[in-house]
């Protein structure tokens, strides 16, 4: 919902099938622009991230996250920069993972960051989570639409490379689509985010 529409329902079919395959998930929401600008919707998911880790029915060292666009934004930039909760794992699919590849006076980011690049570079480039890349990051799978036009398939190579350059696990998978219709018809890509979920986060 580019950070200002949208709500946990629309991960509910990735959440269904999480838990079929034997995990416990949670979708959670977070505050929308233009009302509430960045890092207010990062704040959100850390938050979300405690206190799950605080439920007695969870497996606080076994925790992953999974975003789509500009919830895959919010999950990297989550996982490249917390260390408690510790993650195991995180998935991200139509990743906003370089900012600098977006137009500079797009009024989306314009909303959510409250200022155009040239305004405010310093708040775009803290939105970026390729500028938050580290060595010991959480292995990440990120999946992208070939054609996806929206947020261009650069932005997840640059992910991957610098994820592979810092010495993380990181693998990157392609996939045939556009930006929603990735997110909306795409249960194969779905189905080895979950394999790969499998191999990270199962004791």
């Amino acid at each position: 919902g580019g950070w200002r529409s949208g709500g946990p329902w629309h991960m509910a079919p990735i959440g269904k099938a999480l838990a079929k395959a034997g995990f416990l998930a949670f979708a959670t929401a977070y505050r929308l622009s233009p009302d509430h600008q960045h890092p207010a919707q990062e704040a959100d998911v850390r938050e979300a991230l405690r206190w799950l880790a605080a439920q007695e029915d969870v497996d606080s060292d076994r925790l992953a996250l999974w975003g789509y666009s500009a919830g895959a934004q919010l999950a990297l930039k989550t996982a490249f920069t917390t260390h408690s909760p510790e993650l195991r794992a995180v998935v991200a699919g139509g990743t906003p993972g370089d900012f600098t590849l977006f137009d500079s006076q797009s009024p989306i980011l314009r909303q959510f960051l409250g200022a155009s690049r040239d305004e405010a570079p310093e708040r775009w480039a803290d939105a970026s989570p390729l500028n938050f890349v580290r060595a010991d990051a959480a292995p990440t799978f990120l999946y992208h639409g070939a054609e996806d036009r929206l947020v261009v398939p650069r932005h997840a190579e640059r992910v991957h490379e610098a994820l592979q350059a810092a010495g993380a696990e990181s693998q990157l998978r392609t996939v045939p689509g556009g930006h929603m219709g990735v997110f909306i018809l795409n249960r194969d890509i779905e189905r080895e985010a979950i394999a790969f979920l499998q191999q990270q986060v199962r004791p």
